[in-house]
């Protein structure tokens, strides 16, 4: 999956790198390997706090803040298996891609691209965070849908 890819044909500044779309595929420059990597630390210690907590409550007794241990525990095992299941690829080939899904968040803040793959899994890129003032210009935005289509992936933009 990570081939040496040809020369760029195509840059997209996102909020945290760069998209460089090449001509067998896509590289992708940001910072989520790391991101993935400090939550699955954090997810780590949370868990072992609540599975701590748990262990020191005596077995008789049930207390409110044993079922906030629970609760915490049960929170963070769902949390870091969703995050431990991630996609952190740098390097997407044409050939593994499905389709292209550009949409924003449930608030609007956050323009997002999601590279489907053909084994169903996916990879995310946030493009922009309105919040944090990192705007996009259209005029890249659609030199980007165009460059994805003249590869032959579908690109599809939603609202």
């Amino acid at each position: 999956m990570n081939e040496p890819l040809k020369s760029s044909t195509m840059n997209l500044t996102i909020k945290e790198g760069t998209i460089s779309v090449q001509d067998n595929g896509i590289e992708i420059k940001d910072h989520k390997r790391r991101t993935k990597t400090i939550y699955l630390i954090l997810g780590f210690f949370w868990i072992l706090f609540g599975v701590t907590g748990l262990l020191l409550f005596n077995k008789n007794v049930v207390d409110d803040k044993q079922f906030e241990y629970i609760v915490i525990l049960i929170i963070w095992i769902i949390a870091t298996l969703i995050k431990f299941k991630e996609r952190t690829d740098t390097v997407l080939l044409f050939s593994d891609i499905e389709k292209v899904i550009v949409k924003r968040n449930n608030t609007g803040n956050i323009l997002k691209a999601d590279f489907i793959l053909k084994n169903s899994k996916k990879r995310s890129v946030i493009i922009a965070d309105y919040l944090k003032y990192k705007k996009i210009d259209k005029e890249s935005l659609n030199t980007f849908e165009a460059t994805l289509q003249e590869k032959n992936i579908i690109t599809e933009f939603q609202k």
